[in-house]
């Protein structure tokens, strides 16, 4: 443990509180009282021990201990008096050049355990402050002190800059101890605290507590550094985050939007639970409790196409390949971007942005056929893109937004075909990767203030909806379902949160020739979608474990105690009244019968409730 020499005790100078570990194993720290001229008197004094190993070194660290202080984490301090700043594997082994970049503070400088054999110099610098700083002000006091010095911040190693760091008493391994050295100035000046943040980049974030963005190794500490002051200013997370994803895309390299909201809510997490008192102010928050009253004072819900589509919001359109789902979503922009009724629905004419990213030829084909049979051509507030984009390129998706936001203006419909192409490494199936497509998407929808439609696949058993998380059909506004499973195309209102479910339309796809041919003379085609009569049922029920499913989801419908009715649940009851003594092909022959009712179009499956047809 060092310990203080007396007659260094008698050194002039405000003395302030320090932690002194004993080792870096060591979880507690001892409080002691020096100034900056004893400081550098005990660095001088502890140039360099030898030791095998960093962990064999002691700690000291210049942070001013809080009361109980435990553990070597930003938790335990309070303020600091001293800016350290690391160079490792530069091109010199002079610490008296390093010592002259630092003029004119203050400083302590000298080698570290890294310094090696092949002309690479590793260092670390002490700067004294002329006050003591809070623990939230050191980042970027450390950033601005680094903007004068230009030789310094041009080398450093960024990890330098975290709070949380203690620093290791000045040591050597017995292979470099020739090359241990240090160097010093006794100049009176000191460092400045910077309370403000620093006009160091020219793309600072607008929020007045943004530190400059840094480079990788620190990213995730200032962010939560920034994050913290965002919480006790009275922010909420929703209210940051945007701030906070700008910060991160501008540092090197930048950030990505998954690391940005973990930071953020493990830091408000972090807050809350062990900060009560510094919840944020009340009078920030959106008032909660609501009245009646007020309920009938907000404005009705506004369609863009009739019981079908809402001005604002989320939604998809699936089905299982070749239903013909794009044709339907394509159309449906169509309607929009005229203004025209779909399958009878009227229709608010708005501006339509449809991302195709499943190539420009095949829609440049869709878009010719719907000309042809429309006989007029496509009109001028429909917009394509046929670029590659993704959702989990958070500065492209955000550039995009923006675009279609200004070019468009409020109140546009955005198709994106489709989402598995518009996030093509995110795992559907994980609530993580579902979570940020589903940001992404009220992200644009919040900046255009209408809709985002995803074109989307079905699962693999099509009768259980949506392909991916459960996430995605709780987060979606509407849904509709395509299908052709009973001899015609049809598509239907699966889950929709202002209108009726259920509704079922029959289309066509119609065959339109192009006009112009390929190499080999091959007349150009594409289809357009047309109206159809919705069909009755082409199969009866047939089989006595078929009408067994019939006459034990009439039973269940019939008993005033059932609860909504799951396919599941109809299986497992079926299963249990099938003369069959086997459990197993029980089960396997009532799971057969309802896929087959469901099938023939008998039954409806609807947001999972099962329901005769």
């Amino acid at each position: 443990m060092h310990s203080i020499p007396t007659h260094i005790q008698k050194v002039a100078g405000l003395k302030k509180q320090h932690l002194i570990f004993s080792s870096a194993k060591a979880k507690v720290g001892s409080p002691i009282s020096m100034n900056w001229n004893q400081f550098t008197y005990s660095m001088q004094m502890s140039c360099h021990k030898i030791v095998n190993s960093k962990l064999d070194a002691e700690l000291f660290s210049p942070w001013s201990p809080r009361e109980a202080a435990f553990g070597r984490t930003k938790e335990c301090v309070d303020s600091t008096s001293l800016l350290a700043f690391d160079l490792d594997k530069i091109d010199t082994m002079d610490v008296d050049l390093v010592s002259s970049w630092c003029s004119p503070y203050a400083h302590f400088a000298h080698t570290t355990h890294s310094h090696g054999l092949q002309g690479k110099g590793c260092f670390r610098v002490y700067i004294p402050l002329e006050i003591p700083i809070s623990i939230d002000e050191y980042q970027i006091t450390h950033a601005g002190i680094l903007e004068t010095i230009p030789e310094i911040k041009s080398r450093i190693d960024s990890s330098s800059s975290d709070v949380a760091r203690c620093f290791f008493m000045p040591t050597c391994p017995k292979s470099t101890e020739s090359m241990a050295s240090f160097a010093m100035s006794f100049s009176e000046i000191y460092a400045s605290p910077i309370t403000k943040p620093i006009n160091c980049n020219t793309n600072q974030t607008n929020s007045s507590f943004a530190p400059p963005p840094t480079l990788q190794g620190n990213r995730n500490n200032l962010l939560a550094s920034y994050s913290g002051k965002a919480y006790v200013s009275g922010l909420t997370p929703q209210e940051f985050i945007e701030d906070a994803l700008q910060w991160g895309a501008k540092c090197q390299p930048p950030m990505d939007s998954e690391e940005v909201h973990s930071v953020v809510n493990s830091m408000w997490q972090t807050h809350t639970r062990n900060n009560p008192a510094a919840m944020p102010n009340v009078s920030r928050l959106t008032k909660y409790l609501r009245t009646a009253e007020d309920l009938r004072k907000d404005p009705p819900l506004e369609w863009t196409v009739r019981g079908v589509l809402p001005n604002n919001g989320i939604g998809a359109i699936y089905g299982a390949p070749s239903s013909g789902k794009t044709f339907l979503a394509l159309d449906l922009a169509f309607a929009i971007a005229t203004g025209k009724p779909w399958f009878g629905n009227p229709t608010i004419q708005r501006s339509v942005a449809y991302i195709a990213l499943e190539g420009s030829h095949g829609i440049r084909q869709r878009m010719a056929a719907w000309e042809i049979s429309n006989s007029i051509t496509t009109p001028k507030n429909l917009y394509f893109v046929t670029a590659s984009v993704s959702v989990e390129d958070d500065l492209a998706w955000r550039a995009l937004s923006k675009e279609i936001s200004n070019t468009l203006g409020d109140g546009a419909i955005v198709f994106i075909d489709t989402l598995n192409r518009a996030s093509p490494t995110a795992d559907e199936n994980t609530s993580a990767s579902m979570g940020r497509i589903i940001e992404a998407a009220k992200y644009m929808a919040s900046l255009i203030n209408g809709f985002v439609m995803f074109v989307h696949h079905a699962g693999k058993d099509s009768q259980k909806g949506l392909r991916g998380h459960s996430s995605l059909l709780a987060a979606l506004d509407t849904v509709i379902k395509v299908s052709s499973a009973t001899n015609q195309r049809v598509w239907s209102i699966e889950k929709s949160k202002d209108s009726e479910i259920g509704i079922c339309n029959a289309f066509e796809l119609k065959t339109v020739e192009l006009g112009s041919e390929d190499i080999w003379g091959i007349t150009h085609t594409s289809c357009t979608v047309s109206q159809g009569i919705l069909k009755p049922q082409s199969k009866p029920i047939k089989g006595k474990h078929q009408q067994q499913v019939i006459n034990v989801l009439t039973a269940m419908l019939l008993d005033d105690s059932s609860e909504a009715i799951t396919q599941t649940d109809l299986e497992i009851k079926v299963a249990k009244d099938l003369d069959i003594d086997d459990p197993k092909r029980a089960k396997e022959r009532a799971k057969s019968a309802v896929s087959s009712l469901i099938d023939s179009g008998h039954l409806l499956v609807t947001n999972g409730v099962i329901t005769p047809s």
